[in-house]
C-alpha cells in the first residue's frame, strides 16, 4: 500500500501527461496508462478505486480509468455490484457500454463477484445501455486470452433474453 497517497495530485499528473501526448490514440494514451499503471501498483484496491473515481469524474476518461483498475491486480478483485452500479452510470455510448462491461463486469461476473441474477437484471432492464453491458459481459466468460474458459450455459441464458433485442446486435 502507497502510505501518502495523493490520488488527486496523481490524477492530475496523469491527465497532464495526456495532455502533452501529440497523437491522442489508443496506443499512444495506453502508453501513458501503462507508465501509472506502474506507479500505481502498490496502491491498496481502496486507493485505486478513490483514484479511479476522481479521475473518471474530473477528466472524463472513463476508458482508460477503468483500464487502470483492469490491470490493477487486487482493484479488480474488489469490484462487486456496488461499484458496477456506480461506474455503469452515465453510460451513453457503445464504447462506454463495451469498456464498462470489457474492463469491469464481465470480468468480476467470470469470477463469481456479482450474481449471475445481477447481469439478468441487466438483460432484462428497459435501458439499451444496461442491456448492451449485459451482452458484453458474456465476452469474458469465453475470450481465452483474457481468462475465460467458455461459460456455454450463462452466455445462452444471457442471449436467450436479448435475441428478439434488435436493438443491441
Amino acid at each position: 500500500m502507497i502510505e501518502e497517497f495523493d490520488y488527486k495530485k496523481i490524477a492530475d499528473e496523469f491527465y497532464n501527461d495526456i495532455r502533452q501526448v501529440r497523437f491522442k490514440n489508443t496506443p499512444n494514451l495506453r502508453r501513458v496508462r501503462q507508465k501509472y499503471s506502474k506507479r500505481l501498483v502498490q496502491a491498496s484496491p481502496e486507493q485505486i478505486l478513490d483514484f479511479v473515481r476522481y479521475f473518471k469524474e474530473h477528466y472524463n476518461f472513463r476508458w482508460i480509468a477503468f483500464e487502470v483498475i483492469h490491470c490493477h491486480k487486487t482493484a479488480i478483485r474488489m469490484i462487486g455490484a456496488e461499484e458496477l452500479e456506480e461506474f455503469g452510470r452515465q453510460m451513453d455510448s457503445w464504447g462506454a457500454v463495451d469498456v464498462f462491461a470489457g474492463y469491469l463486469a464481465g470480468p468480476a461476473w467470470r469470477n463469481g463477484q456479482v450474481p449471475d441474477e445481477l447481469i439478468t437484471s441487466w438483460a432484462n432492464s428497459p435501458n439499451f445501455w444496461w442491456r448492451r453491458a449485459a451482452l458484453v459481459c458474456t465476452v469474458a466468460l469465453n475470450r481465452r486470452a483474457a481468462g475465460g474458459r467458455g461459460d456455454v450455459h450463462r452466455t445462452l441464458k444471457i442471449c436467450r433474453v436479448l435475441v428478439a433485442d434488435q436493438m443491441i446486435w
